[in-house]
């Protein structure tokens, strides 16, 4: 669409503004958008040489700005003028490779958007001068890309997320982050290590580190009294979890699933996880529980699926509503207490499960017991291979 002709005392009044498409023509006079707070220029033909940025840098009260699927924009313009900005949106700018300096100027913006600017380069310095910056959405980049360190100078950011990218490293100054909420490392494939300073962001509540390739956690994970979820499935180097995990009192999820390095025990300081309600465990080599388990007071889903080391569990606690096992042998026996047992050794590792709802024994569903009194709704177990039962009349009558 194109507009045309003089604008003088036409558009003063407006406040959002949704040109898309707009074309890299501009022959419209006297375009003043003096209070305009909503600007969409998506999936236009503009360029950082598009004449029409002299009229929008006037836009002083302008908090919006989406340039999202600009795919002539190789440079993000001059955008100082615009001090009210709040949010940026560059998503899906393909051919964008480089954000101006310019940027660190816009004090309240809150939120920048680039996901999907996979041809760019880098962030600039300046970004380290977006006091007021509170989430950053970054591209899958498929090729090595590094933060600068003034990263850690942006006090307010809640969200940092660079899934996805070849990222090697997170540099030092991520533990000035003191208000960072969610840290996303999703498919950082090059990330070998973390810095000891993951340890300061001292209001995280949500790490992901799912499919990267580290070697082993920091001690310093302790640190972080606040996390609730903690993502690390896939993690081939991973051979053991830190004593320190069970210093992150506020901790509720712990997937670990596919960790196939993960050998061991698993270390007792896990008992002290009062508030952890799942657990995943699966596809690893782990070869035992700790007896504190039994201590996860808030415990309701444990999946030790292909733990094939596993050959026995703990006392576990009776707020258990699912767990899944599968294993190479079972042998179990039902009698007048209605215990279930594999092993003589484990003689009273599952007293706690009462009124099961559901019991998946492989493809066996025979001779089930009957039991007594607690929360456990699902038990799965796989490759069955089950022993005679001790006295199948004692098994079926209550």
């Amino acid at each position: 669409m194109f507009l045309v002709g003089d604008f003088n005392n036409l558009l003063s009044n407006l406040r959002w503004l949704s040109w898309r498409w707009c074309p890299f023509e501009f022959v419209a006079t006297n375009f003043h958008l003096v209070n305009l707070i909503v600007l969409d220029l998506s999936h236009s033909y503009v360029s950082e040489k598009w004449i029409g940025w002299n009229q929008i840098r006037v836009a002083s009260k302008l908090k919006v700005l989406d340039l999202s699927n600009c795919n002539n924009l190789m440079r993000m313009p001059d955008l100082s003028m615009l001090v009210s900005l709040e949010r940026l949106i560059l998503e899906s700018c393909h051919n964008l490779i480089e954000i101006d300096p310019s940027i660190g100027k816009l004090k309240l913006l809150t939120t920048l958007n680039l996901n999907g600017c996979h041809a760019l380069e880098g962030l600039p310095y300046e970004i380290g001068c977006l006091d007021a910056l509170k989430e950053i959405l970054m591209p899958r980049l498929s090729y090595a890309f590094k933060l600068p360190e003034t990263i850690g100078n942006l006090k307010s950011l809640l969200t940092l997320d660079v899934s996805h990218s070849w990222i090697r490293m997170l540099p030092d100054s991520i533990g000035g982050l003191v208000k960072l909420r969610q840290l996303n490392l999703f498919k950082c494939l090059k990330i070998k290590e973390l810095p000891d300073s993951v340890g300061q962001l001292q209001s995280l509540v949500e790490l992901d580190l799912s499919s990267t390739s580290l070697g082993h956690l920091p001690d310093s994970i302790g640190n972080l009294k606040q996390l609730t979820v903690l993502r690390m499935n896939d993690i081939i180097g991973i051979t053991k979890l830190p004593r320190a995990i069970g210093l992150m009192e506020k901790l509720e999820e712990l997937e670990a699933s596919r960790c196939h390095h993960l050998t061991g025990e698993i270390p007792e300081e896990i008992g002290r996880l009062s508030r952890l309600r799942i657990l995943d465990l699966s596809f690893t080599c782990i070869s035992g529980l700790p007896t504190t388990m039994w201590c996860l007071s808030n415990l309701q889903s444990l999946n030790l699926e292909s733990c094939s080391k596993l050959n026995g569990l703990p006392e576990l606690p009776p707020s258990l509503s699912c767990l899944r096992w599968a294993f190479d042998a079972l042998k179990f026996c039902g009698n007048r207490t209605y215990k279930l047992e594999w092993d003589s050794a484990y003689h009273s590792s599952i007293l706690f499960l009462y009124e099961v709802e559901e019991l998946a024994f492989g493809k066996t569903r025979h001779y089930l017991p009957k039991l007594s009194s607690s929360s456990l709704r699902e038990f799965e177990v796989g490759n069955l291979s089950s022993s005679p039962f001790c006295g199948r009349k004692q098994i079926e009558c209550m």
